[in-house]
Parts: structure tokens; sequence; C-alpha cells
């Protein structure tokens, strides 16, 4: 059955896969990011969401995507503080972390196993439970990157000179 999952997916998927695997590995260390692709981050989120519309969930599976975002939101908030090194107008330095890749993992594998089960077993799709948990996942990872952009937004902005000397070690 396994097989059967991985043979039938289609090859531009995999490309998508390794695509997403690098660019979440590259956020794994120090680096220096325009503050535009940081402000952008929150679309991502967004279309997580929009998926969540896509299954036609009951009214209460918006409340725990409410909730849900909310934390994700905070903790996003709360974490990102301690990676952001410096901040210009046009820049942030940040260190490496791990999150940003467990977050495009976290999408990718929602819209796989939803993909997967359209072709498997299209009857889990409408259950209440799968809604949930589907919902809950893209919530948190859409609340995780609204908190980490809403965290870069609001720190402190430092001279250009100071954001390259700690980037780049100087």
């Amino acid at each position: 059955m396994i097989d059967g999952i991985l043979n039938g997916v289609p090859t531009w998927v995999w490309f998508l896969f390794v695509f997403l695997l690098i660019l979440g590995l590259i956020d794994t260390r120090a680096r220096k990011s325009p503050l535009h692709v940081f402000y952008l981050l929150p679309l991502l989120g967004a279309m997580s969401l929009r998926a969540v519309n896509a299954l036609d969930v009951v009214f209460a599976v918006w409340g725990v995507v409410l909730l849900v975002y909310v934390f994700g939101a905070w903790v996003g908030f709360r974490v990102q503080k301690k990676w952001i090194v410096a901040k210009s107008r046009m820049f942030v330095s940040l260190k490496g972390e791990w999150l940003t890749l467990v977050q495009i993992m976290s999408i990718f594998a929602i819209n796989f196993a939803t993909g997967t089960l359209k072709a498997v077993s299209p009857e889990l799709l409408t259950s209440t439970t799968y809604h949930i948990i589907f919902a809950a996942i893209a919530a948190m990872v859409a609340g995780l990157f609204g908190g980490r952009t809403l965290s870069v937004a609001l720190a402190p902005t430092t001279e250009l000179d100071e954001v390259h000397r700690v980037a780049f070690g100087l």
C-alpha cells in the first residue's frame, strides 16, 4: 500500500519536497534575510488556513482554529526574539533555528496527507476528527508564522553597519 502511494505521487511533488527541505535546512544556519521576505511569511499561514476552508469544515472547527492560531502566534512571538541578532530597515540577521523547517514540512505533510486520502480513502476527508487535526496543525503553523513576523517587525532597528558586522562576524 505504501509503495502504491509513493509511486502514485506526481514527480513535481517530490521536487517540491526537496526544494522545501533545502529551504528549511538553509534556515538552520545563521543568515541575513531581507525584511520584505520575512513579512510575507504570514501568507504561507494564510494558505494553510485557506486549505482548512476548502475542507468545508463545521463551524466549531473554526473555534479550534482561532484558539490554536492565537497560541501559535504567542509562541512564535516569544521564540523569534531569541533568534533575532540585529535588524536594519532592509534586513534582519538571524541565528540558525529548526522551527522554520518544521513549519514548512508540516504544511507539506498536511497537504500530502490530504492528497493521499483523496486517492485512498476519500470518506476520511469528511471526518470531523480529520478536520480538527488538519485545522489545528494549519492554525499552529499559521500562528507561528504570524507571531514570528510580528516579533521581527517590533524588534528595534540598528544601524546597517552594525547588522553587517554582527551577521558576518566582523
